[in-house]
């Protein structure tokens, strides 16, 4: 392993060198049989299950694969931070343990989507500055996903700054990119979703609106994330022009097919709340809020809805 690549020796035949940008799951020879298990929970979005699973195998792997027990630190450090996503008093945890793991593996394969993920931590936790660190780290690397994934956080940064028509054209940069792995595509409609939310806080809501359907006509169906999302701020959109409708059919699309995406679930409860209560349907906005309440209590949409 490198930082750029993993090479597998098969039974027969020449080895095969697979760069980091196509590497979407590693499994070894003798590791623990709850540990795929734990892989399956967090790719279906059940991250406290599988934060569960990975902490399991960890204690109880007795093996003396250093490469296995590395893989396992990271991927207890990259659902910690998937929880943080709506669960801010993770976020100090998340950052340790992904610190932690860069120190410790400079020369890892998954050293660059640990840099990452600290920096999308530093940006939940309101540290633009910090985030800009380690985004800035990766501005230059030989991983074309991973320098998009710089720019667009940098433009995120920017965003966080109110410096919109910078933002802009920092995510327009990376959305006029040419692409050729399915990862760099899904960095290239982050682009897009990042560029509709400028024209959103620019209130040209209908240019917004066009280029957020575009995303989720280029989205593929697997990739909920980028969908949740796109729907998510269409349903922003709709909102600020008093199109409530709209709204609330953007929102719903959020609730009942993307749930297992957690921070931009109780975002998309939070508005639904709201907007049940002000199209008169009290028993559906008080629904809405227990849930809200009962899922991500710890949440910001949850202290909102209280009143935090």
């Amino acid at each position: 392993m490198s930082t750029t690549e993993v090479v597998v020796k098969p039974r027969s035949g020449p080895a095969i060198s697979i760069p980091v940008a196509d590497v979407a799951r590693l499994r070894f020879d003798d590791e623990p049989p709850n540990l795929n298990l734990a892989r399956n929970s967090e790719e279906n979005g059940s991250l406290q299950r599988a934060l569960d699973g990975f902490l399991k195998a960890r204690d109880e792997y007795n093996g003396g694969n250093e490469r296995l027990k590395t893989e396992v630190e990271f991927l207890i450090a990259r659902t910690t931070a998937g929880i943080a996503m709506s669960d801010s008093s993770r976020l100090a945890k998340a950052a340790e343990l992904l610190q932690a793991f860069r120190a410790a593996n400079a020369n890892n394969v998954r050293y660059f989507e640990a840099t990452s993920l600290l920096g999308e931590v530093r940006l939940q936790q309101n540290d633009p500055d910090g985030a800009r660190e380690q985004f800035g780290q990766l501005a230059d690397v030989p991983v074309k996903s991973y320098r998009m994934a710089a720019a667009i956080a940098e433009a995120r940064a920017l965003l966080v700054d109110n410096r919109l028509e910078q933002a802009l054209a920092k995510f327009d940069s990376v959305a006029s990119l040419s692409v050729e792995r399915s990862v760099e595509e899904s960095r290239q409609l982050e682009a897009l979703l990042g560029k509709a939310t400028c024209l959103h806080r620019m209130q040209q809501f209908g240019e917004a609106i066009e280029v957020l359907q575009t995303a989720l006509d280029r989205t593929s169906k697997a990739d909920a994330r980028i969908q949740a999302e796109a729907y998510l701020r269409q349903g922003d959109c709709y909102r600020q022009q008093n199109r409530t409708k709209e709204a609330l059919f953007a929102y719903l699309h959020v609730d009942l097919l993307f749930d297992a995406q957690k921070s931009h679930h109780a975002e998309a409860l939070f508005h639904l709340s709201r907007l049940w209560n002000d199209s008169g349907h009290a028993d559906r906005a008080a629904e809405t809020r227990s849930r809200l309440s009962s899922r991500y209590p710890d949440s910001e949409w949850a202290r909102r809805t209280n009143g935090g």
